[in-house]
Order: C-alpha cells, then structure tokens, then sequence
C-alpha cells in the first residue's frame, strides 16, 4: 500500500531516516566490541550461548538496516529523476510513498531498543 506525500516532506523524512540507520549501525559496532570483550573475559559455555545469540542478531539487524537503507535511497532516485525531469514547482509536487516502509523503520527502532536491553542486562550479568 502507498500514500502520496510532499516531495520535500518524502525527503525530509528519507534524510531523518538515513540519519537513524547510520546512528544503528554505529550502535551495532559498538554492541560487536562489546561481544568481542566478553568472549576475551569469559570461556564458560553458558556465557558463549548467549554470545553467539547477540552475534545472531547483530547480523540479522545489520541485514535489516541494509535493506531499509536500500530501499530510501531508491525513493530517494526516484524523486531525484522525477525532479529532473520536470523541476517545475517540485516543492508542490506529490509522490508516493510505500506505507510499509515507515512500519518497518518504526518496527526496527522497537525491535533494536529491546534488543540493546537484552544486551545490556547480559552484560551486567557477566562484567
């Protein structure tokens, strides 16, 4: 399903998006030295289980971002294209939008908040 937004909105909301996915997956990183850590200080199976589970989903959340990230800067060409093409009162202009990608940037941001929770409880469990 799409909607039809502002052309300078769509870009508003594509930039602040962008800016997300780029503080993410700054927060990813972080979150795979902080595994890097725990598997240097700690040997024991139990601890090593849970490692791999947060490595799991660093991955999955990197796949994640990567994909939405695709998917803005091909909105992004598009309305590029559609500009150059006629630039006449771009400002004014009307394009659509999938729905679905604004559920998933905001599924994301949920999914990644409980996850940091999660691994930051199993930090304090084993630091």
């Amino acid at each position: 399903m799409n909607k039809t937004s502002l052309i300078t909105d769509i870009h508003s909301t594509n930039r602040e998006w962008l800016n997300l996915i780029s503080f993410y997956q700054d927060e990813l990183m972080i979150m795979e030295r902080r595994i890097a850590e725990v598997v240097a200080k700690n040997t024991a199976l139990e601890v090593l289980a849970n490692v791999e589970h947060f490595q799991n989903q660093v991955i999955i959340q990197k796949n994640h971002l990567l994909d939405m990230r695709g998917e803005i800067v091909h909105l992004e060409d598009l309305i590029t294209a559609e500009i150059s093409e006629n630039p006449v009162a771009s400002d004014h202009r009307r394009h659509e939008t999938p729905v679905d990608l604004s559920v998933r940037v905001a599924q994301f941001q949920v999914l990644f908040y409980d996850l940091r929770k999660e691994f930051l409880e199993f930090l304090m469990k084993v630091m």
